[in-house]
């Protein structure tokens, strides 16, 4: 009943312009001239806009990364006016110079077109149109190995087409990998560059304290929604029957419910496998759980440098066990998952116990220099 009621609150105070947190501290959805400055050039941000009403929110990247576009704008002179990407709100493009970032408020602005206006899309991962075709593809591989359809476990992008293809400019999250995923499928599209993701330096945590002996075979998952896009079934599957090795899972949503229905009997029968649910990147229990992981896996289809990835990287010195597609240059200090296929996941994971105690803290401290 109270989730019922909770989310009647938060469907109406959408339709009225604004979102509740899970601290249920009220969030507007659009805020005029966050600087207060006096010019009449004007840019619009279509992300987020939490960081302007709690600045000690660090659940995501993306919240620090909104803000530090603005103040970008800010002193190259404009006034900012900052819009959550999904925001109802009816929005003036003919005010603006310059309209940045992404999703559904972003994708709207093409439809005027009475003056030109430069837009500039933030895209924070692979190309939605490679993206969407490689995350239906291991939902596809789930089906046919375990007879279920689990959609909300897929990363589905919605209302791109425009942003993507229409463009002035792209900036992607991620490496080269990345940014190929658009020259590939639109030669003569928007001219694109990379940046490297944001993370958050919350813990100067000492590798060589480490008890490498006990953790050699610990390994932890920290990710979001998109469980399946993500890589989190095949983890699950092959960590289930292989008793002597530890999986620590962080952030996996219970929202996506064909894929906790299919796996909690797994997950209860399997003590090696430990779900801690949402974490704290301040809180003791993600320091603690930086020192019992040695690696993090992250099988992923589709990313953008992935922020969950780089905080277990600085914060804990964690060796990556990646994909290509994850679009994170890890260099000479991990492992790179050659697809995403059970084998191949394993392939890795064995090359990962493979290290010695020596190697795998010559290699965390590589990493942490990241």
């Amino acid at each position: 009943m109270k989730i019922k009621i909770k989310k009647g609150i938060k469907s109406f105070l959408y339709r009225v312009g604004f979102d509740i947190d899970k601290n249920f501290k009220i969030i507007p959805l659009f805020i005029k001239n966050v600087f207060k400055r006096n010019t009449t050039k004007r840019v619009l941000i279509s992300y987020n806009t939490y960081y302007f009403v709690d600045k000690n929110n660090i659940r995501h990247s993306n919240i620090m990364e909104c803000y530090t576009i603005a103040k970008i704008f800010d002193k190259l002179g404009f006034s900012v006016d900052v819009a959550d990407h999904s925001s109802k709100k009816k929005i003036d493009y003919s005010k603006y110079e310059i309209i940045y970032g992404l999703g559904d408020v972003f994708e709207k602005s093409f439809f005027y077109n009475k003056k030109k206006i430069i837009r500039i899309f933030y895209s924070t991962g692979c190309n939605p149109f490679y993206s969407n075709l490689k995350t239906m593809l291991r939902i596809r591989d789930f089906y046919h190995s375990h007879g279920l359809i689990a959609l909300s476990s897929a990363r589905i992008a919605k209302n791109f087409y425009f942003q993507t293809l229409f463009s002035d400019e792209i900036i992607a999250l991620g490496n080269n990998f990345v940014s190929n995923t658009y020259t590939k499928i639109n030669k003569y599209g928007p001219n694109i560059s990379n940046l490297k993701l944001f993370f958050y330096d919350t813990y100067d945590i000492d590798l060589k304290q480490k008890n490498i002996s006990l953790i050699k075979n610990s390994f932890l998952w920290f990710g979001s929604l998109g469980l399946i896009h993500k890589g989190l079934d095949l983890l699950i599957d092959i960590f289930s029957k292989h008793k002597d090795l530890t999986l620590h899972i962080c952030g996996a949503s219970n929202s996506e419910k064909e894929f906790f229905t299919y796996y909690n009997k797994i997950l209860q029968k399997s003590k090696n496998i430990i779900n801690h649910g949402f974490v704290d990147l301040r809180s003791e229990e993600f320091k603690n759980i930086m020192n019992q992981c040695a690696f993090v896996i992250y099988p992923s289809v589709s990313e953008g440098c992935p922020s969950s990835v780089l905080n277990v990287i600085a914060n804990g010195g964690l060796i990556p066990l990646i994909t290509k597609s994850s679009g994170l240059d890890i260099d000479d200090f991990g492992f790179i998952i050659k697809d995403t296929k059970k084998k191949f996941v394993y392939e890795a994971i064995q090359k990962a116990l493979s290290l010695s105690e020596e190697d795998i803290l010559s290699l965390s401290l590589m990493a942490k220099k990241l």
